[in-house]
């Protein structure tokens, strides 16, 4: 097990709490949901209540396409911090900057951006995915206001995630449920083939 400061993607370069509200949000939810049904299921809910099940579950979806294609996609595994961590790792301030020069609306920036995780042909479909999960971000953001993760010293903050799995937690067109359900890969995708693996450091 490396610790953060020899794990590419994991230095700390913020804090939570010295960031936007939605940006913040942003990141939380992408801890969320690498850590499996149950932390799906707390994005499921906030997207459902913020936006209701048709508008959030259209909303999550695009969460989850623009996760889906960095996993499948990063030039290396990427990695994020735990769940109770208020640390921001050089990673997750890559996706936090994307997201926001998207957001305003700066499509060149956030692809330049997104080159510096994904191959350049990727990189425009990302920023626009970034687009569309920063103006969800600000609105669930200002419907419920963030609260730091309160860190446990028990809690286990080490969990490999394969691009399979990321690409296997998008709910099918049903409503809406208490939990998230897994969508099956795409058919391209060999079950054999070998996938990078995101990960989270202990801090």
């Amino acid at each position: 097990m490396k610790s953060a400061a020899h794990t590419a993607g994991a230095s700390v370069v913020g804090r939570l709490t010295d960031i936007t509200p939605c940006e913040a949000e942003l990141i939380m939810s992408m801890r969320f949901w690498m850590e499996g049904p149950e932390g799906q299921a707390e994005v499921w809910n906030g997207f459902a209540r913020c936006f209701g099940a048709t508008e959030g579950r259209a909303q999550m979806r695009s969460f989850e396409s623009l996760l889906s294609i960095l996993c499948t996609h990063a030039r290396r595994p990427l990695v994020r911090h735990g769940l109770g961590c208020n640390c921001i790792g050089s990673d997750e301030a890559i996706l936090q900057t994307l997201v926001r020069e998207a957001t305003r609306g700066d499509l060149a920036e956030a692809a330049m951006i997104a080159s510096l995780i994904v191959p350049a042909r990727h990189a425009e479909p990302v920023a626009l995915m970034a687009a569309e999960v920063g103006q969800a971000m600000q609105r669930m953001s200002q419907r419920t206001p963030y609260q730091p993760p309160h860190r446990t010293d028990s809690e286990d903050r080490i969990l490999h995630l394969t691009n399979t799995q990321a690409r296997s937690a998008l709910p099918p067109e049903t409503p809406a449920r208490s939990s998230c359900q897994k969508f099956p890969a795409p058919a391209s995708a060999s079950a054999s083939s070998s996938a990078k693996a995101i990960v989270s450091v202990a801090r």
